[in-house]
């Protein structure tokens, strides 16, 4: 019995699944990656550009699942999808000029970080002085101490 190899295996570029994929589909999840959007985000930020309004989700949810089940994806999406992937081959790509904003830290959630942080630190202090302070010579395996003492004699005799 002889296996055949998918031709998607074959290609050394090929980036998101074994299956045969349009351009169109490769360009839609090229731009969501560019972007850092998921592809339903991506539909509603091509159907704000392309109609000027937001979308319902009920619209943009008949449209994502065709284009989930039957791989038909709307013009506007296309369009979109195109843009930004020409953008992004050039180098010259801003996700703030398509409706992306990656949204900045809370300040509770930097309150948190610094209060670990400084937990982390105290815990790694007390535990350096914990060890220094237990032991002051090092041992070896063996039990015997690194540093070199001078033999006591094992006889009672006088001087």
């Amino acid at each position: 019995m002889r296996f055949r190899i998918p031709k998607s295996y074959s290609v050394a570029d090929r980036q998101y699944f074994d299956e045969d994929l349009q351009q169109d589909s490769l360009d839609l999840l090229e731009a969501s990656a560019a972007l850092e959007v998921k592809e339903f985000k991506l539909f509603e930020l091509a159907y704000l550009q392309w109609h000027g309004k937001k979308p319902l989700p009920h619209v943009i949810e008949a449209h994502f699942s065709n284009y989930m089940f039957n791989k038909i994806i709307p013009v506007w999406v296309r369009s979109y999808s195109r843009q930004v992937v020409k953008l992004h081959r050039s180098g010259s790509l801003n996700p703030r000029a398509f409706g992306v904003y990656q949204p900045l830290p809370s300040k509770r959630l930097i309150f948190i970080g610094r209060a670990f942080t400084t937990l982390l630190i105290l815990i790694f202090i007390v535990f350096v002085l914990l060890l220094n302070v237990n032991s002051p010579t090092a041992h070896s395996l063996f039990g015997r101490a690194d540093t070199p003492q001078q033999e006591t004699p094992q006889h009672n005799a006088m001087p």
